[in-house]
């Protein structure tokens, strides 16, 4: 797996060995100095200063020169390697976990090869044991090739041909779009990039899967979520794990107070949002949505009182506003997206709007039978029972995956114009 993470690294771009030497090297002397010095020492305090400013400073380095997103960090994901140094000393800084010797392990997982696509992040502390005992199991191969496959299917059957459609109404009706219209748009990009992400956490932990590694879900059915806190902690779980484990506790401290709680929670979702690409669209998206999430805490008796149906149409509006502020190229694009939202002088277009929808309903109802949680259910209760369907229902299932993704590589890439892995 080291030598793996290195390959791939050098496979995207030479220059991405810079950041994983550096991250290594870090990650093993420091963490091998505060295990021995403990919590309580000076140095140990100051190592942990210096690492995460360092992983930070090299991260935002990276992302400003390769900011295309189609260079080193779309191949490996730019800053796993920074997270999950600052996870592996911050974990041994709190007496979590104690410092391992053992070298490779530290660089398999630093450059943990199925995270180098960008998503989920891997806690040390919950995969430090694995990295020691992997387990390769015939029935965790099958599993991690099946997932493996819909998570190829959600990227390029669904969320590439989104992304085509947002693509073509950008095209077309940037000028006179309508309220409807734009409504429309930023749902079918919150489609697009939902299924784009989840696709990549889907691969990433089919792979895993087959070298021996359980790595839970990233994404915990936020389509269905009531409150933007919800929203939040179930979209790409393990960066808002990451957040509230080494952004949000230090902050908020052991004598929490409802004052630090809110200043918190504030920090950690200014700075999940950037993480998804560092740029200053990023950063006032991160303030709006940190400022309307501490509302709703402050708020959180009364709003307690609104009828869920009411609260969860508000919730999904808000979040649909804030896909639609950065699914733009620019922070002057993003704000005129939103006027056509609030304030187009055309409220319908229909002869546009129905060629919309009806070329992105097929996608948008594969989606939502990819993100049933009832047939989820339905399903890993047949896989635990070990029925005969199961064993019959598995290769027909990874068959059609195959047959269907191959059709759809082969029919043509999609050039995406919005928001790209730049960031975890």
């Amino acid at each position: 797996m080291s030598l793996g993470s290195c390959v791939a690294v050098a496979w995207g771009h030479p220059l991405g060995l810079i950041p994983l030497l550096v991250s290594i090297l870090m990650g093993y002397c420091f963490g091998s100095i505060i295990g021995k010095h403990g919590r309580k020492s000076l140095l140990s305090k100051l190592l942990l200063c210096v690492c995460i400013v360092t992983q930070l400073a090299q991260t935002i380095v990276f992302c400003t020169l390769y900011n295309s997103g189609a260079e080193i960090f779309a191949a490996f994901g730019c800053g796993v390697f920074s997270l999950h140094t600052i996870s592996l000393c911050f974990d041994t800084y709190r007496g979590d976990v104690l410092p391992d010797r053992n070298i490779f392990n530290v660089i398999a997982y630093i450059g943990f090869l199925p995270s180098l696509c960008g998503i989920p992040v891997v806690n040390y502390k919950k995969i430090s044991e694995q990295l020691k005992t992997p387990e390769i199991k015939s029935d965790k191969l099958a599993d991690g090739i099946l997932l493996m496959l819909f998570g190829i299917a959600e990227k390029v059957i669904i969320s590439d041909r989104l992304t085509e459609l947002f693509n073509e109404m950008q095209m077309t009706s940037a000028e006179s779009m309508s309220m409807i219209m734009a409504w429309i748009g930023a749902f079918i990009f919150a489609c697009s990039l939902y299924s784009k992400l989840k696709g990549y956490s889907n691969i990433a932990r089919g792979f895993a899967m087959m070298l021996g590694f359980d790595i839970p879900a990233s994404f915990r059915y936020p389509i269905s979520r009531i409150t933007l806190r919800e929203y939040v902690n179930s979209y790409n779980v393990s960066a808002a794990t990451f957040a509230r484990e080494y952004i949000h506790r230090p902050i908020e401290g052991r004598h929490s107070s409802h004052a630090r709680t809110l200043n918190a929670s504030f920090v950690s979702i200014i700075v999940l949002c950037i993480s998804y690409c560092p740029s200053v669209r990023f950063a006032i998206w991160g303030l709006i949505a940190a400022i309307l999430v501490m509302i709703e805490m402050m708020l959180d008796e009364k709003l307690s009182r609104i009828p869920k149906p009411v609260r969860f149409i508000f919730t999904h509006m808000l979040t649909l506003s804030g896909w639609a502020f950065v699914s733009q190229s620019s922070t002057s694009a993003s704000i005129e997206y939103l006027t056509n939202m609030f304030g187009s002088v055309r409220a319908i277009d229909y002869a546009p709007l129905q060629y919309f929808i009806l070329s992105a309903l097929p996608y948008l109802i594969l989606m939502l039978i990819f993100d049933f949680k009832p047939l989820h259910e339905y399903y890993n209760k047949l896989d635990n029972s070990e029925m005969s369907i199961v064993i019959v229902l598995k290769p027909f299932t990874t068959f059609i995956l195959l047959l269907l993704c191959t059709v759809f590589l082969m029919s043509g890439t999609v050039s995406y114009t919005g928001i790209g892995i730049g960031g975890v």
